[in-house]
């Protein structure tokens, strides 16, 4: 069955169209697209113009695609930026209107779950992790042993748009600036360190996923293009992960541009990302983080095909 399924994010708007059975999906077509629809979010309480239409342009490339892919389901869901602005219901009715995919707002919680499935469906062996997702409105969190169904959650309202948004003004950012982004983030490990407790770091091993943690990976590994296959699995160790930071937040955008596996609309967003990882890794004594390409799209796209054998 081939299914197709899209996420609406603060930062990124991302397709995945695949073939889907009970042994799993395989992936045939996969899109993102930059458009930062939670930009000034957290100062306005609305969607920008800007944003909102460059989102939308995004969605009605998405629709083609769908239609030209023989899709039998779609599932579109809209996470944080749509979670949070006073004019969402506007834009998921333009979004209607205009490209005829309904977007489904879905809680935090859900949102969670959806990505527990999608990163566990991806990693063999039966044991703990904490799950994290970095995005650009909110931070996900899921502490699960195997099964997404028994899965504790956290989502925090930082992720690193707004983070960008509120300290980081500078180029490069000042020392000034990056203590502001340090502390923002021990502010995030305080939360959910309260939330899980010790038994987070007692055995559990960290896995990141999404935007913040699949670029990482990539720059670690030097990928001229995004390679999924090759940042899937990848591990980077916490001191790896401080080099690059020492290193990155001395750059000016315009080299950071540059920098190998690095998107540049991401240029100023891995600076709080990268801060955010190594503050939670520190926190709770991980000593690496686990990349995995597999969630928020992998999950739904499962929990849409058992939706389909049910019906």
């Amino acid at each position: 069955m081939i299914f197709a399924v899209v996420d609406v994010g603060s930062n990124t708007l991302r397709l995945l169209v695949s073939d889907v059975s009970g042994r799993g999906a395989r992936p045939l077509r996969y899109e993102r697209v930059i458009t930062r629809l939670g930009a000034g979010l957290g100062e306005s309480g609305l969607l920008g113009e800007k944003a909102s239409e460059n989102s939308l342009a995004a969605l009605s490339r998405f629709a083609e695609i769908i239609r030209q892919s023989g899709t039998e389901r779609t599932w579109c869901v809209g996470t944080s930026a749509l979670r949070e602005a006073r004019n969402a219901r506007d834009f998921v009715e333009r979004a209607r209107r205009e490209t005829g995919l309904e977007v489904e707002i879905v809680d935090g919680e859900r949102e969670a779950r959806l990505t527990a499935r999608g990163v566990l469906s991806a990693i063999d062996g039966p044991r703990e992790y904490v799950i994290m997702d970095i995005g650009g409105g909110s931070t996900e969190f899921i502490y699960s042993t195997d099964e997404p169904s028994g899965a504790r959650h956290l989502t925090v309202p930082v992720g690193v748009v707004k983070m960008v948004e509120a300290h980081m003004h500078a180029d490069p950012p000042t020392d000034e600036e990056l203590a502001a982004l340090r502390e923002a983030a021990r502010g995030v490990s305080v939360v959910l360190k309260d939330e899980f407790g010790g038994g987070a770091k007692d055995g559990a091993r960290l896995v990141g996923t999404a935007g913040t943690a699949t670029t990482l990976a990539a720059i670690d590994l030097g990928l001229e293009r995004f390679d999924a296959g090759r940042v899937h699995n990848h591990v980077i160790p916490l001191a790896r992960l401080e080099e690059m930071a020492s290193s990155l937040c001395s750059m000016p955008a315009s080299e950071r541009a540059g920098v190998k596996g690095l998107e540049p609309q991401r240029a100023d967003l891995i600076i709080p990302g990268i801060i955010l990882t190594i503050s939670v890794m520190t926190a709770f004594s991980f000593p690496e983080i686990l990349i995995s390409s597999a969630g928020l799209l992998e999950g739904m796209a499962e929990e849409l095909y058992e939706r389909t054998i049910r019906r």
